[in-house]
C-alpha cells in the first residue's frame, strides 16, 4: 500500500504519507530532482528469517522552492 511507510514491491519510494510535494508522491514515485534513500524501520520488531522493513527518506539536494519544487543547484 503506497503511503504506509513500508517500501513494498513496485514502489520507487514510500515515506509514510500521501503528501505529493515532499520527494515521494502519493503514487510512491520519486519526485523530479529528489534523491531518496532507504532507512531501516526501527519501530518494527526484527524477526529472524524475515527481511528487514525499510521506508524512504527523500531530500532535495539542490534548492527547494515552494512554487517550483526541487531545483538542481
Amino acid at each position: 500500500m503506497c503511503g504506509d511507510g513500508v517500501l513494498n514491491d513496485g514502489e520507487e519510494c514510500d515515506d509514510g504519507n500521501g503528501n505529493p510535494d515532499d520527494g515521494c508522491d502519493n503514487a510512491c514515485r520519486i519526485g523530479q530532482n529528489y534523491v531518496c534513500a532507504l532507512a531501516l524501520r526501527e519501530d518494527i520488531l526484527a524477526i529472524d528469517g524475515v527481511d528487514p522493513t525499510y521506508y524512504s527518506v527523500c531530500t532535495c539536494p539542490g534548492v527547494f522552492s515552494n512554487i517550483l519544487g526541487c531545483l538542481m543547484a
